[in-house]
């Protein structure tokens, strides 16, 4: 079980919530989720080449220091300069590394992530009020997900 204490800012579950704005063990649901799907798009990126011959635990631990640092860009939003050369406990994340493995990881993460239920717009507690409570109905999401455009090009 990989210990994101390890990587937090004070090395507690408090250090967590104020490195990446969640609770540890949401970050720990995600991580039980979605680490195995990570792990197996690292294998195929070039920035995880030196990784090639690591063990399956150093590979492992590199990328949960990658996904750890997806939760911690989107929450604190450093510059790439601050972000270069920052320590995640024993380990670092270069601006070349952040490019060439976090950002793929990144990307990848929002193509699989799957917490988001299409239906549950229509549950009756998922309306404004008002004149809008029978009009707008409305799920919101701070990754980036795909939108499906329109058959139809006018309404594009």
């Amino acid at each position: 079980m990989v210990q994101f204490t390890d990587f937090s800012s004070n090395g507690r579950a408090t250090g967590v919530l104020a490195d990446t704005g969640y609770a540890m063990p949401a970050i720990e649901y995600m991580w039980t989720k979605y680490s195995d799907q990570l792990i197996a798009a690292a294998r195929t990126y070039t920035g995880f080449a030196t990784y090639e011959r690591a063990t399956e635990n150093v590979l492992k631990t590199r990328v949960a220091v990658c996904f750890y640092c997806i939760f911690y860009y989107i929450h604190q939003y450093p510059t790439q300069a601050a972000l270069g050369g920052h320590r995640f406990g024993d380990h670092r994340i270069t601006k070349t590394a952040f490019h060439a493995q976090v950002t793929p990881l990144m990307y990848t993460l929002a193509a699989i992530v799957n917490e988001i239920h299409y239906d549950d717009r229509l549950h009756r507690d998922n309306h404004g009020t008002g004149f809008l409570a029978k009009r707008v109905t409305t799920i919101l999401d701070g990754a980036p997900i795909y939108v499906k455009e329109p058959c139809d090009k006018p309404l594009a």
